[in-house]
């Protein structure tokens, strides 16, 4: 499945210089996302669900891409759900996703499910202005090289992996601060990509937020974060991929290590952004 939407703002300039302010501003978002289940048994069945192509374009604002992906065949289920949210405003510039992944099989059954997201806003400022980004990035199992949780400003990597390295399962923070001039072009972008079949389980966010002309971060109000229910479902899974990461483990240290799963789990929520809290 492929979602791509590429958006161009042309923000009003009346608002006095001495204001944080963008001169323009293009969002490009880039969805693939799957879910396949197959059962070679007797009965022999295969699903594969897309949602799209779908395009969208708003003129300035805030705007939200869901999905949520379900295939089942026999002994096999596959489960790929997410959303991305996005926001451009005058002083202010937010990306967030929150991913999951959820993959079972009986034999002779088999399940897969996967994504990879890309989400990227590239800017210019109308005068000489300081910028403060943070956020955080976070995985719920390790991230093999093919996957990937990472946010970056022209290039430079705030927080996260490559798709050429490994991550240990966390949250990572995100914190810079730096200058916009005019007529210079910045690009802050996030990605997340992570699949796996017959038992896995997974769950992946990033958040970052872009403050122009400010050093003190303020949050805005007006994107959509997951509801309850959506929060403990990537919560589940999170336990769930953490608990699987156990399995290589000796008798005694795995049993420690589905406990302190099982213990993040209570702690997980909005608050900690639908992932398992690190430490």
């Amino acid at each position: 499945m492929r979602l791509s939407v590429v958006l161009a703002i042309l923000l009003a300039t009346a608002v006095p210089r001495a204001e944080a302010q963008l001169a323009t501003a293009e969002l490009f978002v880039d969805i693939d996302a799957g879910a396949q289940a197959t059962d070679e048994g007797p009965i022999s069945d295969a699903e594969t669900f897309t949602d799209g192509p779908r395009t969208t374009d708003v003129f300035l604002g805030s705007g939200s891409i869901p999905w949520d992906l379900q295939a089942i065949a026999g002994g096999g289920k596959g489960d790929a759900d997410g959303q991305v949210n996005y926001l451009a405003a005058a002083s202010q510039i937010i990306l967030g996703g929150t991913f999951t992944i959820q993959s079972a099989a009986a034999a002779p059954a088999a399940a897969l499910a996967g994504f990879d997201a890309v989400a990227k806003i590239t800017f210019e400022v109308s005068a000489e202005t300081p910028y403060t980004i943070t956020g955080s990035v976070s995985t719920g199992r390790a991230l093999s090289e093919a996957e990937v949780v990472a946010c970056q400003i022209n290039g430079t990597v705030l927080a996260g992996d490559s798709r050429a390295t490994t991550l240990a399962p966390g949250v990572y923070p995100i914190l810079r601060e730096g200058v916009a001039f005019p007529g210079e072009s910045l690009a802050v972008e996030c990605s997340a990509a992570s699949s796996g079949g017959t038992a896995d389980a997974n769950t992946v966010t990033f958040d970052l937020q872009l403050n122009l002309g400010s050093t003190t971060p303020t949050t805005s109000t007006t994107l959509q974060p997951l509801t309850k229910r959506q929060c403990k479902k990537a919560c589940r899974r999170a336990v769930a991929a953490c608990r699987a990461s156990c399995a290589t483990l000796e008798k005694a240290e795995r049993k420690t290590c589905r406990r302190a799963c099982k213990q993040s789990g209570r702690s997980c929520g909005q608050s900690t952004g639908c992932a398992l809290p690190v430490g």
